[in-house]
């Protein structure tokens, strides 16, 4: 977001059981996608498609992909319970939630630059990247390939507030000076879940192996509600779990937001074929701890800055 706090639309009630998810034990696993007393989460809608998770007991030794979906500016509290929210609740009992999950700092490029770098920037803020190049390694320069799909965004690489919802401070690569010749190839637009870069990849089976997907801001919730947020990424992820890639047993998908507005603990969510179901993960995680292990998965260090002292989820959800 440029500045915090942010204007937000009225939110619904939430609902009694998003205490009960909050508040779970360490990683608790069941045999069944449904949700059981407790789950903090509604029953999964009529016509539900099988669950992504649990579909194999033994993770990959190193993962081919790993894709991050970045949602913006609500805690957890708003999110798992709520009924404006029936994706994604119904995601968190379908594969792992972490419930003490955190955002670093405050305002949203932040986030975004530290979670790909491993350290907070001092006077990063929300600056454009012109303003404020980072000449820090990355994540982006750690792995084999690598692209970012922005909703809305209407040229590569492209480092303004322009475009349909587009904003550059959800969108990584264009602060990194290192990268600045990749960024202009593969800093794209993402089109839509069914047509454009993304669709295309996902169909051809190239997915680069890491991908960070930025929905517009319509989408991601910064501007528009958790109901036309959860819409979209009910959208989205179906259209990744059901590809080539995601098919083959060895891509993760990681859905968690930037930062928190009324707490700093946030939604987290992991996707994956050996995750258990209903998994409940209640040890302190935080973006540094999704850098290690997203490095871990695809096999690529060292660890960046502070990701070397982070905690690693894999464990906590049989990556």
């Amino acid at each position: 977001m440029r500045g915090f706090p942010r204007r937000r639309l009225a939110l619904v009630a939430l609902a009694v059981a998003a205490a009960a998810v909050v508040a779970a034990g360490v990683v608790v696993a069941v045999t069944s996608g449904a949700p059981g007393p407790g789950s903090g989460a509604p029953p999964a809608p009529p016509g539900a498609a099988a669950s992504p998770c649990g579909r194999t007991s033994t993770p990959p030794a190193t993962y081919a992909h790993v894709i991050w979906i970045w949602d913006e500016n609500y805690s957890i509290d708003k999110i798992i319970g709520n009924p404006a929210a029936p994706y994604i609740n119904q995601l968190a009992v379908q594969c792992g939630l972490a419930t003490n999950y955190s955002g670093l700092d405050h305002p949203s490029a932040t986030d975004y630059v530290a979670a790909t770098s491993g350290a907070i920037h001092a006077g990063q803020g929300d600056c454009v990247p012109a303003q404020c190049p980072d000449p820090d390694p990355s994540l982006f320069e750690k792995v084999s390939s690598w692209k970012s799909y922005s909703e809305g965004e209407p040229t590569n690489c492209d480092g303004g507030y322009d475009g349909n919802g587009y904003d550059v401070n959800h969108n990584p690569p264009v602060y990194y000076s290192r990268i600045r010749a990749a960024c202009l190839t593969r800093a794209v637009p993402l089109g839509s879940p069914t047509a454009g870069e993304l669709a295309d990849d996902l169909a051809r089976n190239t997915l680069p192996q890491f991908a960070f997907i930025a929905p517009n801001l319509t989408h991601d919730m910064h501007d528009g509600t958790i109901s036309q947020g959860d819409a979209y990424l009910s959208r989205l992820i179906p259209a990744i779990v059901d590809s080539p890639a995601y098919r083959a047993g060895d891509t993760a998908v990681f859905f968690t937001y930037d930062e928190g507005e009324t707490t700093n603990r946030l939604t987290f969510i992991a996707v994956g074929p050996s995750v258990r179901p209903a998994t409940r993960a209640a040890q302190p995680f935080d973006h540094y701890s999704l850098l290690r292990t997203t490095q871990e998965l695809l096999g690529v260090g060292p660890l960046l800055q502070n990701a070397a002292a982070a905690a690693s989820m894999r464990a906590a959800f049989n990556l």
